[in-house]
């Protein structure tokens, strides 16, 4: 099987229209239109319902579609791969969840980029859009905050997690407690590290997790971030993630004895041909953290 049939169908799928990627394509509509008959006869299944208004994916054809993006990018990092041999191109794609993305890693690889001005960097952010990517090994280098199974992980240190809250919510005291449980939570479900603090913080302390009368899960820090500092409500993040907010003054870190809690960071990496740029980001990481 062609790898162009699946970049003519991802490209259809994109569209909704054989006749606009044929355009595009420089190629006959027939003979687009064979070449997905072609296809779904290979796969053993109908991709596409088909009318006058365009096409849409069946249910087979949104679970090749999921596929098929992880496939070609792999496809395409190693045609660009090969081509940097010669032309001492390297081309890295990162994967980061938000907090790291947004708060390490603009430094880190301005500061790569200066020292190899060849070095090319795709970042990716959303860990649900891009679990496949994940798991097809797509990426050459994964920042998490979970220890995952990869060959080649690294610990990179750790942040400590803090209740931080809108600036209108009252300092802890024992009697300002239960009107601290009476605003909104809001908890990141993120790759379990933040959610297993927040449930054992819990667990050793005399209160329950649903002495908070709302808790609102959410997969972006940022969102939760900008609701706290225009409306009501307390969250747990890492303290460098809302540093900047506290220093000046539109969020508050909350005093609830929870020195024990920390967000670790850890790096995987695919190749070994990499080996200084780990070395620089694990310097870079220490240097940060220690501050």
């Amino acid at each position: 099987m062609r790898i162009h049939l699946f970049e003519y169908f991802y490209n259809v799928a994109i569209e909704k229209s054989i006749s606009k990627v044929a355009e595009k394509s420089h190629i006959t509509q027939s003979a687009l239109s064979q070449q997905m008959h072609k296809l779904e006869e290979t796969l053993g299944a109908t991709l596409f319902t088909r009318s006058n208004t365009g096409v849409d994916l069946t249910e087979e054809g949104k679970i090749v579609f999921e596929y098929c993006k992880p496939m070609l990018k792999l496809y395409n990092d190693m045609l660009k791969e090969v081509e940097g041999v010669n032309q001492r191109v390297l081309n890295i794609t990162i994967y980061s969840n938000e907090i790291i993305a947004s708060t390490l890693l603009p430094d880190i690889i301005y500061d790569i980029k200066e020292l190899f001005p060849t070095y090319n960097f795709q970042l990716y952010t959303d860990f649900y859009k891009n679990k496949l990517h994940i798991a097809a090994n797509c990426y050459d280098i994964y920042f998490t905050s979970s220890p995952l199974d990869f060959e080649n992980i690294l610990h990179l240190g750790s942040d400590r997690l803090v209740f931080v809250a809108s600036t209108d919510v009252d300092d802890y005291n024992e009697s300002t407690l239960t009107e601290i449980f009476e605003k909104p939570f809001y908890l990141l479900n993120d790759e379990v590290c933040i959610t297993t603090a927040f449930n054992d913080f819990f667990q050793i302390n005399t209160w329950e997790e649903n002495n908070f009368k709302k808790i609102f899960l959410t997969d972006s820090p940022s969102h939760i971030k900008h609701t706290l500092e225009n409306n009501s409500g307390i969250s747990l993040l890492p303290y460098l993630y809302v540093k900047e907010s506290i220093d000046n003054g539109f969020l508050k870190e909350l005093d609830l004895h929870s020195e024990s809690l920390n967000y670790t960071f850890y790096l995987a990496y695919k190749s070994n041909k990499m080996k200084e740029i780990i070395t620089i980001i694990k310097n870079e990481f220490a240097t940060i953290l220690n501050k």
